[in-house]
């Protein structure tokens, strides 16, 4: 029998990592999850973790917030998280000037992204992230009360996304043994090198993917081997904090990766680019999703939308497209012959509705803001979108995107072909995966012109027989939503393991930890690598397993 591949994917994995189904022999858990909030993307996929767990009814979920991003209200919201416990930690007045200083020089932070994007994660950024990281590490660290505070909980279990080395270090400081390391983009190179993961030259860094993904030709290929070798800055900078304020004995961002249990890695393996993978690693992308996602959600359309959704059903002519860059990306602050593109695009295509989410306030001075009025009468413009409704919506025909992670498991899952516009980070290696499915098709932000997107939209919503990215699209969907998941295989393959079954953690309890499965810490490092051996010794300065 094929189960949903939908929300219960996580929510049963972690279940069963936590041995819940044992119900004579399991304890409640204290879980610890970090998640500062620079990120919202990020911030949002931990606290839907959290927001999983407290829903078993069982386990006392802590989520712990590090401020990285002073200006920044998201955490302030009500019921933004249901973790029965939320640490907010705020660095002091002269850390918070230099992370202000320091996020407001970065292409995101300053509505560079539509014409700078490609450069958040390069070498010029670089030691803005250092700053960032490094300040917010000190700070973090430096405060006694905090350290208490967490060390009287005694958790049991801590999360954490898996380049916050701090966290990490801040979970072994606070002797918690099971860890979880996370990722909200696919497998990154750095992460890979980290888990021993061979990284060809044929998968593409996430961060600056070429549109061509696998098929990449041979000079691409060795751009690709040279970012593949960089990218080390953070760890290094994170080390030596460290070392610094707790002794060189303290274990490197290396080894506190390598202790990790398990990588919960916010990828679908139905639609990740094929590349070598490690056991460690559990694909959940897509667990943002409710149960029987999509035909559960697109009754949730309400209000104006559901009139434009509606009108555009089988006795109209007018279906609609969805329009969204996601939350970073202003669209007031899209250059105006950009803009003017998308308008005139939209424009020439009558007889589609474009619901778009174009965040806007009353008497909006703001740079497309006065543009407001001259949209074409089929351009709809709404501060907020139900997106995961919209796309579940039948009378939606596809999904304008800057091609972020959870927009794109969001538009397979729901069978929605894609025109991916990417702006910065893994956008670009997320529409590298849609274009190697052909569920959608790719167009270079600085490349965008009326005549290529507006036959882009045509090739898109053009009527199935002559649209073969809808047909992938609906196949893909299929996959995604039949998908066999089979988690209780893993307790029946290990429950006979004679390591108890009231537990913490997740390694003993599955069979498949260090002492048993040396292999689980690194995978594929050849003998007598020079890099293997100082790896090892790294990992054995700091090492706690008993041989």
């Amino acid at each position: 029998m094929l189960l949903p591949f939908k929300r219960i994917h996580l929510i049963t994995f972690i279940a069963v990592l936590l041995d819940i189904f044992d119900q004579k022999n399991v304890k409640a858990l204290r879980v610890l999850i970090s998640a500062p909030n620079l990120f919202h993307s990020h911030l949002h996929m931990h606290s839907a973790i959290a927001d999983l767990l407290v829903e078993e009814g069982r386990h006392e979920v802590t989520l712990l917030v590090p401020i990285w991003n002073p200006d920044d209200s998201e955490t302030e919201k009500s019921n933004w998280t249901h973790a029965q416990t939320v640490i907010r930690h705020f660095p002091d007045t002269v850390e918070t000037e230099i992370l202000r200083r320091s996020i407001a020089n970065l292409p995101f932070g300053n509505d560079n992204v539509w014409g700078d994007g490609d450069e958040v994660f390069s070498g010029a950024t670089m030691p803005l992230y250092k700053t960032i990281f490094g300040t917010a590490c000190k700070s973090l660290h430096r405060s006694p009360q905090l350290f208490a505070s967490l060390k009287s909980a005694s958790f049991d279990v801590a999360i954490s996304e898996w380049f916050d080395a701090c966290s990490l270090a801040l979970f072994h400081r606070l002797g918690i043994s099971t860890t979880l390391i996370t990722s909200a983009i696919a497998l990154d190179s750095v992460l890979a090198r980290k888990l021993g993961i061979p990284m060809p030259t044929y998968v593409p860094i996430v961060n600056k993917a070429s549109p061509e993904g696998t098929r990449m030709g041979i000079w691409k290929r060795f751009v690709n081997y040279l970012e593949i070798q960089q990218n080390t800055h953070i760890e290094e900078l994170t080390n030596s904090i460290m070392n610094s304020q707790f002794g060189e004995q303290f274990p490197s961002s290396q080894e506190l990766v390598l202790r990790a249990s398990f990588l919960l890695l916010n990828t679908n393996e139905m639609l990740d680019l094929a590349r070598p993978i490690s056991n460690k690693i559990k694909h959940i992308g897509g667990f943002l999703l409710e149960p029987g996602y999509p035909k559960s959600a697109a009754a949730k359309v309400t209000g104006r939308t559901a009139q434009l959704l509606d009108s555009s059903g089988p006795s109209s002519t007018v279906p609609s497209v969805l329009v969204s860059f996601g939350s970073v990306a202003d669209p007031r602050k899209m250059p105006r012959q950009m803009l003017r593109t998308f308008l005139d695009s939209f424009g020439s295509v009558p007889e589609y509705n474009f619901i778009w989410r174009f965040p806007r306030q009353e008497n909006d001075e703001s740079s497309n803001g006065n543009l407001v009025k001259e949209f074409p009468p089929n351009v709809h413009l709404f501060h907020w979108l139900d997106q995961r409704a919209i796309l579940a919506h039948p009378n939606t025909r596809a999904f304008v995107s800057h091609c972020g992670l959870n927009s794109l498991n969001e538009a397979a899952t729901a069978g929605v072909p894609l025109l991916c516009v990417p702006l910065f980070g893994d956008q670009n290696y997320n529409a590298a995966i849609v274009q190697n499915h052909r569920n959608g098709i790719v167009l270079h932000k600085k490349e965008l012109n009326k005549e290529t997107l507006e036959n882009a939209l045509r090739t898109l919503l053009a009527d199935e027989k002559a649209n073969e990215y809808l047909r992938n699209a609906k196949v893909i969907s299929g996959k995604i939503t039949r998908a066999p998941f089979r988690p209780r295989e893993i307790v029946r393959k290990c429950k006979n393991e004679p390591l108890g079954t009231e537990w913490a953690g997740l390694s003993g309890a599955i069979g498949c930890d260090d002492r048993r499965n040396p292999s689980d810490r690194r995978v594929n490092v050849p003998i007598g690598d020079k890099k293997r051996d100082r790896i090892r010794g790294d990992e054995e300065k700091g090492r706690l397993i008993t041989q």
